[in-house]
């Protein structure tokens, strides 16, 4: 009877040493699964931007060049203006990550409504309108920062293209005009911030030299043209959407 009365005690021990173990293991299970991992960035992106951007641009006037001489002129010009309007556009990038130093490439193209006025562009002429646009903007930079888990600081600098067309109408009728794709540099920074494991939003600054190239304004009806040499600059806001692809 003893010999019963222990082994039902032992057995009973045993069980409940089994049942607690168990409960122990559910507990760290539970625990263990609410630790979040850390955010990754490495991996192909696309996404949309779009912004303000705002600058100058001078334009010079210089006959002194053999292949632009003619007989007559056209009295004094001037093609300064201040520059601002709107980008809307798509980008699309590659991340690495090594630890929490992250870098990579980014290739963007923007849609533009940039541009720039004067209503005295040529003086002596009454009811002349003179403007500058800027018809897309395209960028490829390299981007490196620091990751803080979810947050992204970074830098950027890289080659900017640019569409930028120059003309001047006469009571609307338009008398000059011509462009050129105008090529130069950027840099800036940018905060990004993932919103889940694959979608980010972003905020980035960035101060665009375009250059300096020549426009050859042509007289509209006549085989003359007027040699305005282009000098743009502009700095943008942009906000932004990134979604990673892949996992």
């Amino acid at each position: 009877m003893k010999s019963i009365v222990g082994l039902a005690a032992a057995l009973a021990l045993m069980t409940s040493n089994a049942a607690a173990d168990g409960l122990m293991k559910k507990s760290h299970v539970r625990d263990t699964s609410h630790v979040e991992t850390p955010h990754i960035w490495r991996g192909i992106y696309v996404g949309l931007h779009a912004g303000l951007a705002t600058g100058n641009t001078q334009g010079e006037v210089d006959f002194s060049r053999h292949e632009y001489e003619y007989e007559g002129g056209i009295g004094p010009l001037s093609f300064d203006y201040e520059m601002n309007g709107a980008l809307y556009g798509a980008q699309i990038g590659w991340l690495g990550q090594w630890g929490n130093l992250v870098a990579g490439i980014e290739a963007s193209y923007s849609g533009s409504s940039v541009q720039g006025s004067d209503a005295g562009c040529l003086v002596f002429i009454v009811g002349i309108d003179c403007r500058r646009d800027v018809n897309w903007l395209a960028t490829v930079v390299g981007r490196a920062g620091w990751a803080y888990d979810r947050i992204l600081i970074y830098g950027l600098a890289g080659v900017a293209w640019a569409d930028v067309d120059t003309e001047a109408r006469i009571l609307n009728t338009k008398f000059l005009s011509g462009g050129e794709t105008h090529v130069g540099w950027t840099v800036g920074f940018g905060l990004e911030w993932a919103l889940s494991s694959r979608v980010s939003a972003r905020i980035e600054y960035a101060h665009i030299d375009l250059g300096d190239e020549t426009h050859r304004l042509r007289i509209h009806g006549s085989s003359i043209t007027i040699p305005d040499r282009v000098e743009l600059e502009m700095d943008t806001i942009r906000l932004g959407v990134n979604v990673k692809l892949g996992h």
